[in-house]
């Protein structure tokens, strides 16, 4: 089994807030797609649900995702998007095949 650490985040953004939501993840994934440990950083919009978008992470380890939380990128999104966002669900994941 690998040391490297999957996140799925799906988010829901608040009515009539997806693109401003979208701008601030954007802000989000050209800051972390350069952090330490960060393999992957892709933000995605559904094709169904314009106002759905869904980070797919991979981080070489738990330790790197831990502190990508902690960073200054994730306090900057928290404050100028964080209460953009309706829903939200965070899975994590290993990969085994």
């Amino acid at each position: 089994m690998s040391d490297q650490l999957i996140v799925i985040a799906r988010a829901r953004a608040k009515p009539g807030t997806a693109a401003e939501l979208i701008a601030a993840q954007t802000r989000l994934v050209h800051a972390t797609r350069t952090a330490p440990g960060c393999i992957r950083y892709d933000l995605h919009v559904s094709t169904n649900e314009p106002e759905v978008v869904l980070f797919v992470e991979t981080w070489a380890s738990e330790a790197a995702w831990n502190a990508h939380m902690g960073s200054l990128a994730i306090q900057e999104f928290r404050s100028t998007g964080g209460h953009l966002i309706g829903e939200f669900n965070l899975e994590t994941f290993r990969q085994v095949a």
